[in-house]
Parts: structure tokens; sequence; C-alpha cells
């Protein structure tokens, strides 16, 4: 009888341990991600300001006639800024165990961001024939070689210095993305839309790097 309750003991003792150690799992995880996503919320909040910026001044400076070299300067910058920012987002969504409820709301401001730096891209490229090849990249939650596009396409921009990646989440049903999905005629995932054409489908890094080659001559 003794020993039975003594057992029953061990058992009591090792179910708390568990509890006990799950519980701090899932704290420390949560402050990692908490983290993260204050982290990711600090670097969009340093680009809205200098993206807000960089438009007021060329705003400002529209009736003197600004520069090309000044505007090149203003894209490029945040052009570099958006792309780093694209690769710790990606970082974090593929990392991301335990979900935080800012995260969705910081996701749609970086949505926008890569929206006005596109704008911004196209901009400079009209006014001083500056070469860059923006891909717009339209995928959802749902699609099942989506993942395997992205990583496809994070390769294809460390390769080339004028391709630009705009990779935009329908999933989020934002009235800009789902804008530009009517325009261009998306109906399904992946999509990308290079040199304002559309292409559907899963591509290869040969078949990316082909229709980019293209669109650039």
């Amino acid at each position: 009888m003794v020993k039975r309750n003594f057992d029953w003991e061990y058992v009591v003792i090792g179910l708390l341990t568990t509890v006990i150690l799950i519980g701090t799992i899932f704290l420390a995880g949560k402050q990692l991600s908490d983290h993260k996503v204050g982290a990711l919320e600090q670097e969009i909040q340093e680009i809205e300001v200098d993206q807000r910026s960089q438009l007021l001044s060329y705003q400002l400076s529209t009736e003197s006639n600004p520069s090309c070299n000044a505007m090149k300067k203003w894209v490029n910058g945040t052009v570099k800024e958006s792309q780093e920012l694209r690769k710790d987002v990606a970082q974090y969504e593929n990392s991301r165990k335990i979900k935080n409820s800012k995260y969705s709301v910081l996701k749609k401001r970086y949505m926008n961001l890569l929206v006005q730096n596109l704008l911004q891209v196209k901009r400079l490229e009209e006014n001083c024939q500056q070469n860059y090849t923006e891909v717009v990249y339209f995928y959802s939650n749902d699609c099942q070689t989506c993942k395997d596009q992205g990583a496809v396409l994070s390769q294809t921009a460390r390769n080339s210095n004028n391709t630009v990646i705009y990779p935009l989440d329908t999933s989020l049903n934002m009235d800009t993305i789902n804008y530009l999905e009517t325009k261009y005629g998306v109906e399904e995932y992946p999509a990308l839309v290079i040199d304002e054409k559309l292409y559907t489908g899963f591509r290869g890094r040969n078949d990316l790097n082909q229709i980019i080659e293209n669109s650039s001559e």
C-alpha cells in the first residue's frame, strides 16, 4: 500500500515537471516571436519615415526639375531597404511557430511599402531612363507551390542587381493588392507580372531567368 502511494507521487511530480517545461518553452517562444515582430515593426517604421521624406522631397522639387542623380539616389535607397525588409519578413514567416496578434497589421504596412516602392521605381524609369526589372509576385496561403516560387525569386534577386521582387500576399485582402490583381488579370497562384506581362504557374530558375532576360532586351 505504501509502495503504491510512493509510485503515484512520482507520477504527479513527473506530470508537473512536464507541464512546467512545456510552459517555459512556450513562453520563451512567445517572447522570441514578440521580439522579432518588434524588430520588424521598428524596421518598417524607419522605412515609412524615409519613404515619406523622399516623397515630400520629390514633390517639393518637381517645379525645379530635380536631377536624375538625386532621384536615383532616393529610389535606390528605398529599393535596398525594401529588399532587406523582404528577407527579414520571409525569415520570420519561415520560422514562425507562435502567432502574434500585431503581425497581420504589420504585414499590411509592409505590403503598402512594397507598392509605394514599385511606384517610385516606375517613376524613375519613366523620367530618367533607368532600367529595372520589377517582378510583382502574387501568392496566397493555400498555394502549394508558392513557397517554392518565393525561394526561386529570392535566389534570382541575389544574382541580379537590377531585379526587384515585390511579393504581394493576396490572402490579406487589401484594396491595393486586389486592384493590381484585377489590373493584370490574376486568377491563379503563383502569378508573376514581369515587364507588365502576366505569367501564371510555378516558374523554375532557368525559365524565370529567361523571362527576365527577354524583358530587359
